[in-house]
This record gives structure tokens, sequence and C-alpha cells, in this order.
């Protein structure tokens, strides 16, 4: 039986859009209620004077948590034509999601980039730290068209198979959750038809991404 044909005019969308949505959506309903706690936290603080080590605790995750969503709302969420981030935002984003063993460092004189190089950007930030068992510090120079990415390390990953999937390679056959950023990094790449170019050895990465049409 044919599925009936959509109305004249009907929205349509493929299932990396769609993705795309679902995810802005997600995060954008999981912001609201995680800064709602955060600020109760604040509000029994003001009220208790000390700060409990329990209260502490549960403001440091609620915060961390509340940043992380942004980070997952850039890097998997939708990208409107034309729209933009702001440099704050991202230091936001990155500061909550790399800390400990693996850092980020932005070197930027930009205000704000375009929404789908901070998107292209913080995947690659992500597809990095996947090949960083140990950690490392990422070095990051961003232009608001283009970006560079260098980190030496005591070990690195090498992860062909993934990396290929950057430069439009299927060759995997199962992909687990944690790893889909590799995919998703190739498909935007693709989409905006740029190429990210990467030496990587045993302790180095680096990695650079020019020509994103403005």
């Amino acid at each position: 039986m044919l599925a009936p044909a959509l109305p004249e005019g009907s929205l349509q969308m493929n299932d990396e859009d769609l993705s795309a949505l679902v995810s802005s959506r997600i995060c954008h309903d999981l912001i609201s209620p995680i800064g709602a706690i955060s600020n109760g936290v604040e509000l029994m603080q003001e009220l208790g004077g000390k700060l409990s080590p329990e209260l502490g605790l549960i403001g440091e995750s609620v915060n961390s948590a509340s940043a992380k969503l942004r980070y997952f709302r850039i890097a998997f969420g939708a990208t409107p034509e034309h729209s933009k981030i702001q440099l704050s935002e991202l230091r936001l984003a990155t500061d909550a999601m790399f800390q400990g063993r693996t850092m980020v460092t932005l070197d930027t004189a930009a205000n704000e980039v375009p929404r789908v190089m901070a998107k292209l950007l913080l995947l690659t930030l992500l597809c990095v730290e996947k090949s960083l068992p140990l950690g490392g510090d990422i070095q990051v120079a961003l232009n608001p068209l283009s970006f560079a990415v260098g980190v030496q390390s005591d070990r690195v990953k090498p992860m062909d198979a993934h990396w290929a999937l950057t430069d439009g390679g299927t060759s995997m056959e199962k992909l687990a959750a944690s790893d889909v950023q590799f995919l998703l990094l190739g498909n935007t790449l693709a989409l905006h038809t740029v190429r990210l170019k990467r030496q990587i050895t045993d302790q180095e990465i680096r990695l650079s991404l020019s020509g994103l049409s403005g």
C-alpha cells in the first residue's frame, strides 16, 4: 500500500534535520528545570547563610549539567541559517565540558562566530577527547570561518576508522553511541562542503578547518 502523498507546501526534512531538532528540543526543555534547581540552591543559601557541603555539591553539579546541556545543544542541535553564537557562551560550554585531565584553551579575537562553526568545533573537540585516553591540553585558534586545533599528550589513540567517518567514510559496521560525534562531524562537514585536515601521531593531534562560507 502506497503512503499518502504529502499536501503541496507540506514540511519535509531528512532524518539528520529531524534528529537535530529533537536534540535542540530536549536540551531546551531540560535547561529550564535545571536552572530552577540552581536558583533554588542559591535561595536556600541566602536564607540559611552558610552553604552546607551537600548543597554546595548539588549547586556545582547543577551548574555543570546546565553548561553541558548548552554544549550538547550547540554540538548536536539545529543550526538555523545565518545564526551566530556569542564567544562567551562558547567558552562557558567548553569550560564545563572539559575539566580535569582534558582542558581546552580558546584563543580568538572574535566576539561571535557562526553557529555552524561553533557546531563543527564542538563536535571536533568531542572527537579529540575520545582520542585522548590520558587526557591532554587542547589549544584552539578560532576565527569566524576557520579554526586550528593542536594537542600533545602522553598517548593518542589512533581510532583511524572513526576519523575516516569525518572524511565521509562508511566502513564501520557498528558505531557506539559514545562515538556518534565522528559521524555527525563528517555529515556536517559534507553538508557545508568543507574538509577537516588532520595529522595524528602517537603523541600529537593537529587539525584545521577553513573555507566555511559566511
